[in-house]
């Protein structure tokens, strides 16, 4: 019972879907920054993580004027701003 599987795949979509971003997650988020580098330019694009603001994407000061309008800066640093987006 402590390693789930009580509910079986393809009852609750939602609950399938939960389980494939546990499974997959590291994937999903490198496919998704491989998908952003194609549609922005961006070539030194990176996602990462931190406890403040969980999941963002990271673009460095020569890229910053190819970032979409609807990424939201959340912090600047010295080298790079950091955003978010919805799907993160």
């Amino acid at each position: 019972m402590g390693e789930g599987g009580i509910i079986k795949t393809g009852i609750a979509e939602n609950l399938d879907e939960l389980r494939d971003l546990k499974r997959n997650g590291k994937e999903r988020l490198l496919d998704m920054q491989q998908r952003e580098v194609r549609l922005t330019g961006i070539s030194s694009l990176k996602i990462g993580y931190n406890k403040v603001f969980g999941y963002y994407l990271e673009v460095t000061h020569a890229h910053k004027d190819k970032v979409p309008d609807e990424w939201i800066r959340k912090q600047t640093l010295t080298y790079a701003e950091r955003y978010i987006t919805q799907i993160l």
